[in-house]
Parts: C-alpha cells; structure tokens; sequence
C-alpha cells in the first residue's frame, strides 16, 4: 500500500486529467450547439421563429405578457446571425421566465443603418449585475460569448427592484 505521501502524486495527475477530459468534452459539445441551428429557426426563419417562441411561452403561462416587435426594414441577415439572435432571445426569455416574476416583457429587434439591435426588456424584480454568482446562474455570460463570436456587443442593465434590460448590437 502506499503512503498518503507518495499517493498525493498519483492522485494530482489523475485530477489533472480528469479536468482535461472533461474540459475537452465541455468543449465539443460546445462546438456541436453552436452549429446546431433551432429547428424552428430553420424551417420558418427568424421573424416566424421568435413568434412561434413567444406563443409557445405565453400558451404554457398565463404571465408574463411578451409583446414581440419586430422592424420593417430589416436587412437580409446571415444564418449566423440569425441563429446567434434567436438564441439570445431564448435565454433572456427564459431568464425573465425564470427570475423575473415580471407581468409584461417586450422584445424588440430593429435596424438602423448597418446596425442590428434586439432587447429584451422586463419590469420584473431585477438583480445585482455586479453580483458574479447571479450574473453566472442567469446564463448572462453564454449570451455575451455568442454575441462576441460575431463582434456584437451584450449589454444588461438591471437593479433590484428595477427590472432588467438585455441589449445585443452588431454592425453588419
């Protein structure tokens, strides 16, 4: 048998790889969602797709009322994009679903020159954004990564008691 001593070794390099291994896997199922497009997204395209979302959410509760608004004059935008948008939405309605305890949520996508914005906005119970433990359990930080993957930026503005803001820009 071996010493407490001696087996630390032992054990650190298993840890070690371990972490690796499951970091490796972390990472490639990462990959695969990422190319994975929503089959909704796919068959409607993006405006028929949130809508579907949003009807499918609302007929599931009777609260929060989400009011979608999507502009005119959208540019034609690339699959990317669009996957990368309808996932943004999804994760700041299930957010608002989850925490919000709001009555109303609006989501807004629109163009202005060669910028897109959406946000997602609620009148719900807010949070701490500065507060690292929440920011991370409201699946903000996977937001902010698909939103750099294309040179977007995510910003969310939110106070207790206030109500949360989720704002993603790109430049085409």
């Amino acid at each position: 048998t071996l010493s407490l001593h001696d087996a630390l070794p032992i054990l650190g390099g298993m840890l070690d790889t371990a972490l690796a291994t499951t970091r490796s896997g972390l990472n490639e199922t990462r990959n695969i969602l990422k190319n994975l497009r929503a089959g909704a997204l796919q068959e409607l395209g993006l405006e028929q797709a949130l809508q579907q979302m949003i009807s499918q959410l609302q007929a599931a509760r009777s609260k929060p009322s989400i009011n979608l608004f999507i502009s005119r004059n959208l540019p034609l935008i690339s699959k990317e994009l669009e996957h990368i948008i309808y996932r943004i939405v999804q994760e700041a309605l299930k957010n608002a679903l989850q925490h919000a305890d709001a009555e109303q949520v609006r989501v807004e996508l629109t163009a202005k020159s060669k910028t897109i914005a959406v946000v997602i906005e609620d009148e719900g119970k807010g949070f701490d954004v500065h507060n690292r433990k929440q920011r991370e359990g409201y699946g903000l930080s996977g937001m902010r990564e698909r939103a750099e993957e294309i040179g977007g930026t995510l910003t969310i503005e939110s106070e207790l008691g206030g109500g949360t803001k989720v704002r993603f820009e790109v430049v085409l």
